[in-house]
């Protein structure tokens, strides 16, 4: 059992996790701690981010001052993406090799689950969906795999290539999910979005990029 503990990644274990615990408890933590001590920091991140989503207000709505940081914060985001194409292009003659997971390559170069979330922009139930290719590829903005691309120091095709692969099974609940998905359903990265824990003006930013490809 200890050898099969040891090859769990940290995706696996985060699944794991909210399968079997409804709710982020003190005596949850400690227990899983103590199967997993090589994730002690990552799991005290995941649950202390779980117990806040669970207490958060509903989000308010975008006032006239919102809308104009939006705007200004769309301008740089463009920018980046712009830039991490034109980088990602320089390199593409390098060999692409499959990755497991977005959060365990993450991990790879020194992030924590929590810390590539804000990296991208997201927070820890969209990077978790996103990992778990839970969001369907057709719906997400192609700024999300150039930001993945960006700090991961990967291709962005290759990232793009991993959205596109089966959505990963998982028992019981899903990270941070209201409610329990179909288990081959996929969310709109639009719908995943408006239930996520982001500040109104991020997910204002967000959904202007998905409008286009959802149509609205």
């Amino acid at each position: 059992m200890k050898a099969k503990e040891e090859l769990m990644t940290l995706g696996d274990v985060f699944n794991e996790f909210v399968a079997q615990h409804d709710r982020p408890t003190r005596e949850a933590l400690v227990a899983w701690i103590g199967r997993y001590p090589q994730y002690e920091r990552e799991l005290i991140e995941f649950v202390a981010v779980w117990a806040e989503q669970e207490m958060l207000p509903p989000a308010r709505e975008l006032s006239t001052e919102d809308e104009k940081r939006v705007v200004n914060r769309a301008m740089s985001h463009v920018q980046n993406v712009i830039y991490s194409q034109s980088e990602n292009r320089k390199g593409s003659g390098a060999k692409a090799t499959q990755f497991a997971t977005l959060i365990d390559e993450g991990k790879n170069v020194g992030f924590s689950a929590r810390e590539l979330a804000k990296a991208c922009d997201l927070d820890l139930a969209l990077l978790t969906k996103l990992n778990n290719r839970q969001i369907d590829p057709q719906s997400i903005p192609p700024s999300v795999a150039a930001r993945f691309a960006q700090v991961l120091k990967r291709p962005v095709e290759l990232i793009a290539a991993f959205f596109l692969r089966a959505p990963q099974t998982i028992s019981g609940r899903s990270f941070l999910a209201r409610g329990k998905p179909e288990a081959t359903a996929r969310q709109k990265f639009s719908d995943a979005i408006r239930s996520s824990s982001l500040a109104p003006e991020d997910k204002a930013l967000w959904l202007r990029e998905t409008a286009k490809i959802d149509g609205e």
